[in-house]
């Protein structure tokens, strides 16, 4: 996603696993980029589980804590769509990877054109 929008690819520069805990040297990585991005962008990050991350909510969320710290230490916002009470099982299609339409109403978001609001108020910098 930030590969898109920073034009170039980041697998080499400050990527994430997409599945699992990353590890330090990843997260440092991801660290670097995002606070040579954060300067002068508002940066938003979200985060999507699929659904069977979704059914292992402690390991999801685990996976997803220095994430969220990184939000909270550079005031970014950080989008967790697994900590909304809303967010649920019914939410995925079969494939369990795409949202049904019911799934993207209950975010409160339109995940397909990038999101503009956001979902309880950002988790509340997920607190």
């Amino acid at each position: 996603m930030l590969g898109a929008f920073l034009g170039f690819t980041t697998s080499d520069f400050g990527s994430l696993p997409v599945t699992g805990v990353a590890d330090a040297a990843q997260l440092q990585r991801f660290k670097t980029l995002i606070s040579s991005v954060s300067r002068d962008r508002n940066v938003v990050i979200f985060m999507y589980p699929t659904l069977k991350e979704l059914s292992d909510r402690p390991g999801w969320l685990e996976a997803t804590a220095p994430i969220g710290d990184l939000c909270r230490v550079n005031s970014l916002t950080c989008i967790d769509v697994a900590r909304e009470p809303t967010w649920t099982e019914s939410a995925y299609k079969g494939d369990g990877v795409h949202p049904t339409v019911a799934g993207k109403q209950s975010t409160g978001i339109d995940i397909g054109k990038g999101g503009n609001q956001h979902i309880g108020q950002a988790n509340k910098s997920l607190s």
